[in-house]
């Protein structure tokens, strides 16, 4: 575990683990041709993953900083702790403000949100519980951040499956409605045609009698 833990260390490496979490939740929830990886933006900026729907795109952060926590959580003395929940209260707000500046950007169709993946329960759960990190999840609100665990991200994409599988319920019964229709008027049509078939046969029954009785008289002339 302790080797582990030194092969972590490197944010890179770290970041590479969170975005592959991201991979595989977005594999498992969503069908492939929603999604895309590392979208790249007009700036040059690209975002680890989007979510394409009719509504517009749904940006994706996974690099989310978490040394500064990791010190606050190794540390008993009170002091240390205190210095590294602020240097991490100012990697979160950065992180916070980065995302909402770089990708959410509605003129180039993406929604009116983002969300920052955290790949980790125990970090989410200190945002969500401690009373000195609080503020910070609310912050993220405020910029139109939403801030997921991958349990909570989960029920997101879940969501957004509902949310599709309401719109394709809707489509099918769109088409539906447009099959009746063309039903009904062939159905109009069929009888449109059936009546004036029958006039026809009437017309012609008429004109077989006529010449009928025509052809009768002139035989008891003769």
């Amino acid at each position: 575990l302790a080797q582990f833990q030194d092969f972590l260390k490197s944010p890179k490496l770290r970041g590479g683990l969170g975005e592959q979490g991201l991979k595989e939740l977005l594999s498992q929830a969503l069908p492939a041709e929603l999604v895309r990886y590392q979208y790249r933006f007009r700036s040059g900026e690209a975002v680890d993953a989007t979510i394409h729907l009719t509504a517009g795109l749904v940006p994706i952060d996974a690099k989310f900083p978490l040394e500064n926590f990791n010190r606050f959580l190794q540390v008993s003395e009170e002091t240390e702790k205190t210095t590294f929940l602020n240097a991490f209260r100012r990697d979160f707000r950065n992180r916070v403000n980065e995302i909402s500046r770089k990708y959410i950007l509605p003129d180039e169709g993406t929604m009116e949100f983002a969300i920052m993946y955290v790949p980790s329960e125990n970090v989410y759960y200190e945002l969500v519980a401690n009373d000195k990190l609080r503020d910070l999840y609310d912050y993220a609100a405020a910029q139109k951040v939403i801030v997921t665990s991958p349990s909570t991200f989960f029920y997101y994409l879940r969501t957004i499956m509902a949310a599709l599988e309401g719109q394709r319920m809707n489509q099918m019964a769109h088409q539906i409605l447009q099959t009746v229709r063309a039903i009904q008027q062939e159905t109009h049509k069929f009888g449109t045609n059936v009546g004036i078939l029958a006039k026809h046969l009437g017309n012609a029954k008429n004109t077989m009698d006529t010449v009928s009785e025509a052809m009768d008289l002139a035989s008891a002339e003769e």
